[in-house]
């Protein structure tokens, strides 16, 4: 029932993420040339690839590190970006974020699924992202030599609304998540009194579970409040959960690149395993 019951609380407070999308769509990513793929990093690669849903054809892109090779068995992280990179060239959801980090010299150890999410008003891109994002997972782990016990997922703003929106369901998947201005929308459309507060922010964090999480916030950030952020970290850790938090104290909304770049997130993501 608490689930049912969060379910429709998301639905119904949908526009709350569409007003951070307008907000962070003031954001421009790095302009792509005409037929420019991008298609190389200094420690790996981007493979195009598609998946067809109700029978339209959708692009997304896989990174593969240059040491990959089919004898061993790799970790695949997740990115969910944010909703400045939707759209259909099927590229533009690797120019920020973790896909910046990529480009800038970032050399995980792992295989890394960008999808990129459709636009479409009142919510029919969102929708068709989260049917997209579990298949698209599904084909990676098929079609490359993965370990199924360390799968992680990654999101940035509306990327990490789609986190809080999808992970509920599919947690037993994941072995953790990072999740960076992420938009909780229930969190961010709460009535103002306490009791209400309290009741959604809990409901949220039973959703998550004790999934190992580490989320960042910028202090400065006016698009998504950091006290949303405060708020459903402290209600997890009541829960029992052991979530790790980081605060940018002079960081505005725009840090998608800024925790992928620091030493030590990658390594902790990867040293994730899911619990059996």
């Amino acid at each position: 029932m608490q689930r049912v019951a969060l379910c429709t609380l998301m639905l119904a407070l949908l526009p709350a993420c569409r007003d951070a999308r307008s907000s962070e769509a003031r954001r421009q990513p790095p302009a792509l040339a005409p037929g420019d793929t991008s298609a190389t990093t200094p420690g790996g690669r981007f493979v195009s690839h598609t998946i067809v849903d109700s029978g339209r054809t959708y692009r997304y892109q896989v990174w593969l590190p240059n040491s990959y090779n089919a004898a061993r068995k790799w970790p695949v992280i997740v990115y969910l970006a944010g909703s400045s990179e939707m759209g259909d060239d099927g590229m533009r959801q690797t120019t920020t974020g973790l896909g910046a980090a990529l480009r800038h010299g970032l050399r995980p150890e792992a295989i890394v699924a960008f999808p990129q999410s459709p636009r479409g008003e009142r919510g029919v891109g969102r929708a068709i992202f989260l049917r997209l994002i579990m298949p698209i997972t599904d084909s990676v782990l098929r079609n490359y030599s993965t370990d199924s016990n360390r799968v992680y997922m990654t999101g940035y703003s509306y990327g990490g609304s789609v986190a809080y929106e999808l992970l509920p369901s599919v947690r037993q998947r994941f072995a953790a998540a990072v999740l960076v201005a992420p938009v909780c929308i229930p969190c961010v459309r709460t009535p103002d009194t306490a009791a209400n507060r309290d009741s959604v922010y809990r409901a949220v964090a039973a959703s998550l579970g004790k999934l190992p999480l580490w989320i960042f916030h910028g202090v400065k950030d006016r698009q998504v409040s950091v006290n949303t952020s405060r708020t459903l970290v402290s209600t997890l850790t009541a829960n029992g959960a052991q979530p790790r938090y980081t605060e940018y104290p002079d960081g505005d909304h725009d840090i998608g690149e800024r925790p992928f770049a620091s030493v030590e997130v990658v390594p902790w993501l990867l040293s994730q395993k899911r619990a059996q």
